[in-house]
């Protein structure tokens, strides 16, 4: 996942629904906690990604078919929104509104599980679209159905996402520390570095 310069400090999603905004943190851990059990792919799905959104591993790595693989994509996904929701806080703290909206990250993934098409390939296999250009292929198993990311499909994501996510973590991660620490003092001061680091980082 790439970052790009924009109006903000990062390049945003589409304004969100204002009904999501309206829900506390609390009212969203208290619709994920009453909703955990993998019993259908759709469930699955919707529970792998808030488990991310609230940095919950254990819960997200019930939802996956694990490997040393999809563990360092897992781990890499939860620390970027870890970086963007401090990154977020810190923008606005230091310099008040109309920088990162704080939440883009969960608003960003909470959008994408409104419209979840799957496709049934037999009976202990479906694909579930969340967004383009692949599906998720999720398998039935005995503890209900889990999303399985160690075929060839997911092949190219698992060995570009984990590196990307890192390096945008390192990138956001400096700023917000050299933000905190007064060495940038603008938020145009921290824009020019967010430039300067995703030629260096590659992103």
């Amino acid at each position: 996942m790439g970052c790009s310069q924009g109006n903000s400090l990062l390049e945003t999603e589409p304004p969100p629904n204002k009904s999501f905004l309206a829900n506390s943190k609390a009212d969203q851990a208290a619709n994920f906690n009453s909703n955990k059990n993998n019993s259908t792919p759709t469930k699955t799905v919707k529970n792998f990604f808030e488990a991310v959104l609230e940095g919950d591993v254990e819960q997200a790595r019930s939802t996956l078919v694990m490997n040393q693989k999809v563990e360092e994509y897992l781990n890499a996904n939860i620390d970027l929104v870890r970086a963007m929701d401090e990154f977020a806080e810190m923008d606005n703290r230091f310099f008040g509104e109309g920088g990162m909206p704080i939440g883009l990250m969960r608003r960003s993934m909470m959008s994408k599980l409104e419209k979840i098409e799957t496709v049934v390939v037999n009976d202990n296999h479906v694909q579930c679209m969340v967004s383009p250009p692949k599906p998720f292929d999720l398998v039935k198993l005995s503890d209900g159905w889990k999303i399985d990311l160690t075929g060839k499909s997911a092949e190219q994501l698992l060995k570009l996402a984990p590196p990307t996510f890192r390096d945008t973590v390192q990138m956001l991660d400096r700023v917000r520390q050299g933000v905190e620490d007064g060495e940038i003092t603008s938020r145009s001061e921290a824009r020019k570095e967010i430039s300067r680091l995703k030629v260096e980082l590659g992103l």
